[in-house]
């Protein structure tokens, strides 16, 4: 008995989770002894156990390596052994509350406007943060986190939206690359923050106080004028653009939308004359205040302290234990470069050919990796995952880019936030298949990149120009800029016979 006792405590190791080591602190097995183990024999030749074949023993405990006073998601409530499914649930969950939360905030930032669902979505996200820290159990922390969830996917959502319609056209791409250029960087916050401490209330309480921050920011930000003037409140949308320094920029949708409704903004705008308005109007909604800028760059920026780890890891090779902290904080550069040209490549490619390429470049990266042998040396393996992630990111930057583009404003927070519930359910997919053989993940997510480019060729092109000098175009060619389907182009045309009408003078 002595000898096996001895024979056990030899047998204990450090243990990393399928959830990753770092997401929950360091854990120690109390390893039972397995199947293979040769059974010692006496003098006599009969065994010493009292069993003639090895035996597999199931997990009954762990003991956990953590220093006094720190807690973790998986020590405070023992998620392990017979409870470790829990894990998956509070996974599931999370992703529940934001693909559940993106069309809805969507369709309400439509109607209701797009900075009264930012502020709600603050708020919602700050009481999530404080019930995450004092959460009694595991149920109420799985729903305080699918809260915090679902909250900052609106807020980001709403951000981008934001984002996209206070700034000019020649301005918009590289304002939306910016914005995932900081969700890149605050994707490896947590990692930095977990180097620190791993006490799940420490980091919470962390987070907290950057949601009372940004509570606080969140109100000196401004309605979006374009959309105010897409519903026709030319009034307030002037209210938030009185600069005539500014009166070089136009945008192209917006004198669009005005041309739509030319009585109703002349009966609201005064008696000054019409080139004076379109002059004002237009040139000060495209360039945003500094703290609108500031908001929602560090919204996106700071979103990803809302998973807490919960959800995504620094990366499959990057939290190896075999990498220093250098090594993975120095795998951030290529993906900063993967925006960078994504950011040249929606200043002087068609949104279309630039995702095709992005997609033919993560086709070319699956085939190599799944063709590859298995004693690939690391070097090579880290490579190939990083090129994978650049043209994953890359395709993100243009395919949000693009998204925001198709969309007309008065129903643009829709389209996109059910784009992004449809992101967040086809993620979930392939979370599904975390336990999975390697092969089969890399032929589902092969068959996806080569769907996706099958169905590129049925994408319309949104725009091949963004010159604020071509701004007051005739409204045919604006047409060609803009890619509209034949029942929204009609519907404009429509609606231009019909300003045609009003402005004619009557003939009686």
């Amino acid at each position: 008995m002595k000898a096996f006792l001895s024979f056990r405590l030899a047998q204990k190791k450090n243990c990393v989770l399928a959830m990753k080591q770092a997401l929950y602190g360091g854990i120690v097995q109390d390893v039972a002894p397995t199947a293979g183990i040769a059974a010692s024999t006496p003098a006599g030749g009969g065994p010493a156990w009292p069993f003639s074949g090895p035996e597999e023993l199931p997990c009954r405990e762990w003991e956990f390596d953590l220093p006094d006073g720190v807690s973790t998601v998986v020590s405070e409530w023992s998620l392990v052994c017979g409870h470790a499914w829990r894990l998956r649930v509070l996974r599931t969950f999370t992703h529940l509350g934001s693909l559940v939360c993106a069309p809805f905030v969507g369709t309400a930032a439509d109607r209701l406007g797009r900075r009264p669902l930012i502020l709600a979505c603050a708020v919602a996200a700050l009481a999530g943060a404080a019930q995450t820290v004092y959460a009694p159990d595991f149920f109420h922390f799985v729903v305080s986190r699918m809260v915090v969830a679902a909250a900052l996917a609106g807020c980001s959502l709403m951000s981008l939206v934001l984002l996209f319609e206070v700034t000019s056209e020649a301005s918009r791409s590289r304002y939306v690359c910016a914005a995932l250029l900081g969700a890149a960087l605050g994707s490896w916050l947590p990692c930095l923050l977990e180097g620190l401490t791993a006490d799940r209330r420490t980091l919470a309480i962390a987070f907290l106080g950057v949601a009372f921050l940004h509570l606080f920011s969140f109100v000196g930000i401004h309605e979006s004028a374009r959309w105010l003037l897409a519903i026709s409140d030319v009034v307030a949308s002037e209210k938030y653009g009185p600069s005539t320094r500014l009166s070089v920029y136009f945008d192209a949708e917006v004198y669009r939308l005005r041309r739509q409704r030319p009585a109703r903004t002349l009966a609201k705008v005064g008696p000054r004359s019409d080139t004076a308005a379109s002059i004002t109007t237009l040139g000060l909604l495209v360039v945003p205040t500094f703290w609108a800028r500031l908001v929602v760059l560090s919204t996106v920026f700071l979103s990803q302290l809302a998973v807490l780890r919960g959800l995504h890891s620094c990366g499959h090779r990057e939290s190896s234990a075999a990498l220093p902290a250098w090594h993975t904080t120095a795998l951030l550069v290529p993906r900063l470069m993967g925006l960078c040209i994504s950011s040249w490549l929606l200043d002087r490619w068609d949104r279309t050919r630039a995702l095709g390429l992005g997609i033919a470049i993560a086709c070319a990266t699956l085939t190599v990796m799944f063709f590859a042998k298995a004693h690939t040396f690391d070097i090579g393996a880290i490579a190939l995952s990083e090129l994978l992630h650049v043209s994953l990111l890359t395709n993100a930057a243009v395919a949000c880019v693009y998204s925001l583009e198709l969309y007309p404003t008065y129903h643009r927070a829709t389209g996109v936030g059910a784009t992004f519930a449809l992101t967040i359910f086809v993620t979930s997919l392939l979370h599904l298949m975390d336990n999975y053989d390697l092969a089969v993940r890399q032929m589902f997510a092969m068959s996806l990149a080569v769907g996706a480019l099958v169905l590129l060729n049925y994408l319309p092109e949104t725009k091949d120009a963004k010159l604020p000098e071509t701004a007051f175009s005739v409204p045919s060619r604006i047409s060609r800029r803009y890619s509209l389907s034949n029942t929204s182009r009609a519907s404009i045309s429509t609606l231009d016979a019909g300003c045609r009408q009003q402005n004619e003078p009557s003939k009686d």
